[in-house]
């Protein structure tokens, strides 16, 4: 039998004005009995192919957010979340993080959007998250050439080639950001010096677990490049957390987006290292804080811990690291546009065979 939960959801949304040079915004709330399945309307100065929740109230208010969030948890949401009829998620419950469900976050403009697929419809929703962006550039490297590459627009070129992929295939897609900014919407106390902080660093990894909770997405895939001070390091790795009540999809879903990387690198004439599929708890990531280091996971993918990660992602995820930027030859393969779209070709193929098994599978 289907257990659905609601999320109700106030959306502040910024639309181009179309009789003004100022910014129109509106207020949209919503209900939803399926978080995954959340209707959509176009706000009139978006693409055609882009979406956001639907209107349901519209409001002006005095505001300078761009689209803010709020989460309210309600007594409902004690249970199993349900995908639909004859596709029971076993993986979803959602009491580790409903007791912290109300918070608020400003997006920054381009980020948190949703896209229709463009055939078909699977009714499960992808959450693509290109890492770092804007004032976080991430790691840099140099190709064999000598040309500069960084992480961030790594990432984000990458994700923009699995983008089409997905849609073709029938998801739903949401990016957590479209362009060269973070996530969250920037206050001058998240930068010093034109550089994010590392409180500005948690805030935005924050923001994008609640786009994805928000949009309610089946699985989150947040794709970086790894780095290391010797530039002969190299190889594809992929990172999961146990410590959640869903942790055998999570291993699920990384064995399936690790192998179809290295073995789309491979189709198209690069074979990498093997780094393996890492528990994220002993991928020895070096912490940047104190509290960081306490919390022992990797905030994308871990469980809640109160003051710093209040609403952790609710379905499954993976961080996946293809290649190092750090490695002149993996970097010239992470910076080509046919290296990026056999990342994206791996990483459709990994999400395709996951949802050809129910959740919860071995």
């Amino acid at each position: 039998m289907a257990l659905w939960h609601t999320i109700a959801t106030r959306i502040v949304l910024g639309v181009g004005c179309v009789v003004c040079s100022s910014t129109q915004l509106l207020t949209y709330s919503v209900t939803a009995a399926r978080p995954h399945n959340v209707a959509a309307s176009r706000p009139r100065d978006m693409a055609p192919d882009q979406r956001v929740f639907t209107r349901v109230t519209r409001t002006p208010v005095a505001d300078t957010t761009v689209r803010t969030v709020r989460l309210h948890a309600t007594p409902t949401w004690t249970g199993v979340a349900s995908r639909r009829a004859g596709f029971v998620s076993a993986h979803r419950p959602l009491l580790d993080h409903v007791a912290v469900m109300s918070q608020t976050v400003a997006f920054a403009r381009g980020a948190c959007v949703t896209y229709y697929p463009l055939r078909g419809d699977r009714r499960h929703t992808v959450f693509i998250d290109a890492g770092h962006g804007g004032p976080d550039p991430g790691a840099v490297g140099t190709t064999r050439a000598g040309k500069a590459v960084v992480e961030k627009d790594l990432a984000l070129a990458t994700t923009r080639a699995l983008l089409p992929v997905l849609r073709n295939d029938g998801y739903p897609v949401v990016m957590a950001r479209t362009g060269d900014t973070g996530v969250v919407r920037l206050s001058p106390s998240d930068l010093s010096n034109g550089v994010l902080t590392l409180a500005g660093k948690h805030r935005d990894r924050v923001a994008r677990l609640v786009c994805a909770n928000a949009a309610g997405a089946d699985v989150l895939v947040a794709l970086h490049f790894n780095a290391f001070a010797d530039p002969r390091a190299g190889g594809a790795e992929t990172l999961y957390d146990t410590a959640r009540p869903f942790r055998a999809d999570n291993q699920r879903l990384a064995d399936l987006v690790h192998a179809g990387i290295i073995t789309s690198l491979r189709a198209a004439g690069w074979t990498v290292p093997n780094r393996g599929v890492i528990d994220d708890a002993a991928g020895g990531t070096p912490a940047a804080t104190a509290q960081a280091a306490a919390y022992g996971h990797l905030l994308e993918l871990g469980p809640a811990a109160p003051g710093w990660n209040p609403q952790p992602s609710a379905m499954p995820g993976v961080f996946c690291e293809p290649l190092f930027v750090t490695n002149p030859l993996e970097a010239e393969i992470a910076a080509s546009t046919a290296g990026q779209e056999a990342i994206a070709r791996g990483m459709a193929h990994a999400i395709d065979a996951f949802f050809a098994v129910a959740p919860g599978a071995s």
